[in-house]
């Protein structure tokens, strides 16, 4: 929504997020996992989604999350389904 509605960035979006987390009046379900997933995501060609997902996946205790989408295949602790 971030890109395609406003035309932001990648580093604009990683801002606004990360904005967000600062604000005390804002909260979310888990933000270590969106912290993590804002790491992964700086350098990766993947989705912020799938960052998020394995993040998530992790903090759950998860070894590996399936994928069959090329990008997220790269990511730490995916693997191609």
């Amino acid at each position: 929504m971030l890109r395609s509605r406003y035309g932001l960035s990648k580093n604009q979006m990683i801002e606004t997020i990360s904005g967000l987390l600062d604000t005390p009046d804002v909260q979310f379900e888990d933000e270590p996992a969106i912290e993590e997933a804002l790491f992964t995501w700086k350098d990766a060609a993947a989705d912020f989604a799938d960052c998020l997902i394995g993040a998530k996946n992790r903090r759950l205790g998860c070894r590996a999350t399936a994928t069959f989408d090329g990008k997220a295949a790269k990511l730490p602790g995916f693997i191609a389904a």
